[in-house]
């Protein structure tokens, strides 16, 4: 069985572990990190296993469906805590990488300005 070392090193751990370290989030919240749905299952399943997350299920009352969401245990929030300067960097590097895609956005307005005035 894995540990919470090689666990984090997978795809989708890290940003699943951060958005859980801001509050509970349900399967759907977390989809929009970008995690395509099968990868999100696998690592839900084994944040679970490895004692890192809990799911809750709620019944809501304007709904018959219920709700699930995650959320840090104990043991997740230490973990993280132990991770601090990942955790750091990660939010950091998709600062970075969100500001760039801006740019890139900008300079592709441009360009399309550029060939209109042909």
């Amino acid at each position: 069985m894995m540990d919470e070392r090689e666990f984090i090193k997978r795809a989708g751990a890290i940003e699943i572990l951060c958005e859980l370290s801001n509050g509970e989030r349900s399967f759907g919240e977390l989809k929009e990190l970008g995690i395509a749905s099968g990868t999100l299952s696998k690592r839900l399943k084994e944040a679970i296993e490895l004692g890192l997350i809990r799911q809750e299920i709620r019944r809501e009352k304007d709904s018959l469906k219920p709700k699930v969401v995650y959320q840090l245990t104990e043991e997740g929030r230490k973990f993280i805590k132990s991770i601090e300067h990942v955790k750091e960097e990660y939010l950091r590097i998709k600062r970075e990488i969100e500001r760039l895609r801006g740019e890139i956005k900008e300079k592709e307005k441009n360009l399309r300005k550029l060939f209109e005035e042909l």
